[in-house]
């Protein structure tokens, strides 16, 4: 019979088997609960947010395999929505992955890493850049719209 470091007797494998299924049925229901809270938050932010925002969660080990890594609210497959970004600078190449789609830890990490809070603080100047962005835009096209109609049909 097997011997754990203590020298007590272990456990048979069979008598592991329900504890181990037990567990696992817990695991589930918690990620299920997880996965409701993830769509909560969605559905919060596709009432507010319709651009798309990012945050850089690249690791160490990833710089060091050319890839970077973010975690977005981002439209994917015609909807808006939690996904990370893996961009893979060798091969130029971006894949976007859906959270609700993704690994368990990726759905845990989104909240034990405080990505999502991360994301939602962002939002706020992101979105100021943005409407910079556009009003400078703005003042551009006013601009070059009036130049153009101070030029008279007959001047060509």
């Amino acid at each position: 019979m097997a011997k754990n470091e203590q020298g007590e007797a272990m456990p048979k494998i069979r008598d592991l088997l329900p504890i181990i299924a037990d567990k696992n049925k817990a695991l589930g229901e918690l990620d299920t609960k997880l996965s409701a809270q993830i769509k909560r938050v969605e559905k919060a932010l596709q009432q507010h947010i319709s651009i798309r925002i990012s945050i850089d969660i690249t690791s160490e080990d990833d710089h060091r395999h050319d890839l970077s890594s973010y975690f977005s609210f981002t439209k994917t497959d015609g909807k808006w929505g939690f996904a990370h970004e893996f961009y893979f600078a060798t091969t130029e190449e971006t894949t976007v992955e859906p959270l609700l789609g993704a690994s368990r830890e990726a759905r845990l990490a989104a909240f034990s890493h405080g990505y999502i809070e991360k994301l939602i603080r962002t939002a706020t100047s992101v979105l100021d850049n943005e409407i910079a962005a556009r009003s400078q835009a703005i003042e551009t096209a006013n601009a070059l719209v009036s130049e153009l109609e101070k030029v008279r049909h007959s001047d060509f």
